[in-house]
């Protein structure tokens, strides 16, 4: 970097200035974090999305999404360091502090527990959350088009390929889970 310095002023061109610093890396804790990658949590998702992709990053990950996403002292980052490495705490504990912290930044705290609140009840005990898409539907409808009209599922292909792996359920009144993470409700008009 500073090599470059010379370069340019050697040619003639005003030297800029140059930063770097650490970055972040991606959900799944090896390549950067980038969207084209998908492998990111971007600042405008909506909380409960934002909450559930950190919940979902590698544990090894956690002290460096401390650093460098959040506004946590240092002195902080190196309690947390020694609870992962010293098994004293349970990492997905952590990752839900972390993931407050940070829907907490961009959305504010209320949008951070009711995130939370959300994705406990969705995973750990296998719920529906509270604010799911609600589509109303006459009598012969077609779930695989709704699906796909929504943007649910991609295609009918799809669709087929989760049903074959049980990823499409109706869990209660008309609430259908797609996969892991999408949900729907439809009504019968």
């Amino acid at each position: 970097m500073l090599m470059g310095r010379d370069i340019m002023k050697g040619n003639g061109v005003e030297a800029q200035s140059v930063m770097s610093m650490e970055l972040l890396v991606g959900l799944e804790g090896k390549e950067k974090m980038s969207k084209s990658l998908d492998n990111y949590v971007g600042i405008t998702e909506i909380p409960r999305d934002m909450f559930g992709k950190i919940m979902s990053i590698t544990d090894s990950v956690i002290g460096t999404y401390f650093k460098l996403a959040t506004y946590t002292p240092l002195s902080e980052l190196e309690e947390i360091e020694s609870k992962l490495s010293n098994g004293k705490e349970n990492p997905r504990d952590i990752k839900a502090r972390l993931a407050r912290e940070v829907v907490a930044i961009y959305h504010g705290e209320a949008a951070a527990l009711a995130a939370e609140k959300d994705f406990e009840q969705t995973f750990s005990k296998r719920g529906v959350p509270e604010n799911i898409p609600v589509v109303q539907v006459s009598k012969d409808f077609s779930l695989v088009d709704i699906l796909i009209e929504q943007g649910l599922v991609s295609s009918k292909t799809e669709f087929n390929r989760l049903m074959k792996a049980g990823a499409i359920e109706e869990k209660e009144n008309g609430v259908y889970r797609i996969g892991k993470h999408r949900f729907l409700k439809i009504e019968i008009l």
